[in-house]
């Protein structure tokens, strides 16, 4: 492999986790399985220094290579190119049916728990507000800071809605208007037994 580092350019540790960001660990991890060693992690505040915007992102020299599928692709190309890389191609022992089987579960992980875990960060308006953009806010230098964190939502936008997972204020406020009317019934009701016991002494 050429002398040259790989840096892993990601979110920086909260919540006592490397990153912030689960695409994040995940190339973390993905690296230390193919390249490990051979790899240095950088937090990155500013995730305008990547090609599309977005952490996580690869440089190795002049190259720089966003987006998590990409890095893969990357460090693949690199196994299967030569043996001198030192890279590992997780999948060069898979039979022609593993590798189908994994491609299938894939892109379930990426249509489905993908969508879940943006959802919960981008999606849900009061999980964004007090959880996701304190955190990245607090992280990044001005002018970023005000405005990034939105950015990066309003990105994950179409493919919420989509998939039925952005229209959440009318569903949280709904939540909030029977959680109030179940409160509510329940103080009327603790006052009327409160009522008949007065009237029982």
């Amino acid at each position: 492999m050429s002398e040259t580092p790989y840096t892993l350019h990601i979110w920086p540790p909260k919540w006592s986790l490397q990153s912030l960001d689960p695409t994040c660990l995940a190339a973390v991890m993905y690296l230390q399985l193919t390249i490990p060693g051979k790899f240095k992690v950088t937090p990155c505040t500013n995730p305008d220094q990547s090609p599309n915007g977005q952490l996580p992102f690869l440089t190795h020299g002049h190259v720089a290579i966003a987006t998590f599928p990409s890095i893969v692709a990357f460090i693949t190309s690199l196994a299967k190119s030569s043996s001198a890389s030192d890279a590992t191609d997780l999948d060069a022992l898979l039979t022609s049916s593993q590798r189908a089987e994994k491609v299938a579960l894939y892109a379930h992980v990426e249509a489905c728990v993908a969508d879940l875990v943006s959802y919960m960060f981008y999606g849900i308006h009061a999980n964004f507000w007090e959880l996701t953009n304190p955190a990245m806010a607090s992280e990044m230098p001005i002018p970023q800071k005000y405005y990034v964190a939105s950015r990066i939502r309003e990105s994950y936008r179409t493919r919420l809605e989509a998939a039925g997972l952005w229209s959440v204020t009318g569903v949280e406020e709904s939540r909030k208007a029977c959680l109030k009317k179940t409160t509510r019934n329940q103080t009327t009701e603790w006052h009327s037994r409160a009522q008949l016991r007065g009237r029982r002494l």
